[in-house]
């Protein structure tokens, strides 16, 4: 009932294993074409990711990744507990919402100790693959309580910072979850279409990833964005 991220992340290094300086190799990849190869040692976790995505791009974007081998006293002190427990509440309260003719978005994000984030239409929905990644924006024209606001998130595979009306709202490592309002199913980014009516919720992000360490692996910097990092829960439109 654990595992070194908390959350959906991009890349290789983005795991508390990084965090903590456990060595990510030996490591070992496999691909779809029958490709096996096992890298002995690496420079880093940052080098095993450009070269692991390099041969996924190789590969169809696929490839299957075995790495950081340790002891298990050493795994037990890396992880972040009860992650699988969390998924299990917010898929218990979600389906309970359902049945009783509640609102799924509102449940998710109670289940999980987050927030709305926002509600409305997708007026925008662009991709690409990019080196291996699903990069893109989704912009949302807000309804009910947000009527008149607008909502952009842009994502590299996962969810990594949202602007309402222009301003930075949500970053990184936090979650940002983009769920249809009807089910409280997650909408994955190259299924999320123009005309589609979604919610946004927020999680704050495991406290590991918060230290000094962590944000440098997966706060905003990392992606290239000149925005500081904001705890979702003291956002003050949130509060």
């Amino acid at each position: 009932d654990a595992d070194p991220a908390g959350r959906s992340v991009p890349e290789l290094q983005h795991s508390t294993f990084a965090i903590y300086g456990i060595p990510i190799d030996p490591l070992a990849v496999a691909t779809l074409k029958g490709d096996v190869l096992i890298l002995k040692e690496v420079s880093g976790d940052e080098r095993a990711e450009e070269i692991v995505r390099s041969i996924a791009v190789l590969s169809d974007n696929r490839a299957g990744v075995t790495d950081h081998p340790m002891e298990g006293k050493t795994l037990k002190g890396a992880l972040i507990p009860g992650t699988l427990s969390k998924a299990l509440a917010i898929g218990q309260a979600v389906r309970k919402a359902q049945e009783e003719g509640e609102d799924p978005v509102a449940a998710a994000a109670q289940a999980g100790g987050g927030m709305l984030l926002f509600r409305g239409k997708v007026t925008q929905a662009d991709w690409k693959i990019e080196a291996g990644f699903t990069v893109g924006e989704l912009l949302i024209q807000g309804e009910a309580e947000f009527s008149g606001h607008e909502y952009r998130i842009w994502f590299k595979n996962e969810h990594i910072i949202s602007w309402l009306d222009g301003a930075p709202d949500a970053t990184a490592p936090d979650l940002i979850c983009v769920l249809d309002p009807r089910t409280g199913e997650a909408i994955t980014n190259p299924n999320c279409q123009v005309g589609m009516q979604v919610g946004v919720i927020g999680y704050p992000a495991p406290e590991a990833w918060r230290t000094p360490k962590g944000l440098e692996l997966l706060g905003p910097a990392h992606f290239g964005f000149e925005v500081e990092y904001r705890p979702l829960e003291e956002n003050p439109r949130l509060r």
